[in-house]
């Protein structure tokens, strides 16, 4: 039992700082669009979504604006992380903010 990594981040993130949770894989994705729907700075990297439709789920969830594109280049494959993005049932408006916009609106302070 116990709070799961994304719920117990929460209390420690107070403010509005755009926070980037790594690591999310179908065995903690529930969690983590809990955590989102209810703290709007909660942000997901990518490389290790493996859940069937985990892209389309995401959007659908909590918006595209909440993802950002990651490989963990050069240490994995680049196309095993991009493979799912571009077989994702996506706008390209969608697919443009998780591969690159996103991240320019964060490190730009727009964020």
């Amino acid at each position: 039992g116990g709070l799961g990594a994304a719920t117990q981040l929460t209390r420690m993130c107070k403010g509005g700082a755009p926070v980037i949770l790594s690591g999310v894989s179908y065995g903690n994705l529930g969690e983590v669009l809990a955590v989102m729907k209810d703290h709007s700075q909660f942000m997901v990297e990518s490389h290790m979504l493996n859940t069937p439709d985990g892209f389309e789920v995401l959007c659908g969830e909590v918006g595209a604006d909440r993802v950002v594109f990651g490989s963990l280049s050069p240490l994995k494959y680049l196309n095993s992380a991009l493979m799912p993005l571009k077989a994702a049932t996506l706008t390209d408006e969608e697919r443009a903010k998780i591969l690159s916009g996103n991240i320019r609106r964060i490190l730009s302070g727009e964020a």
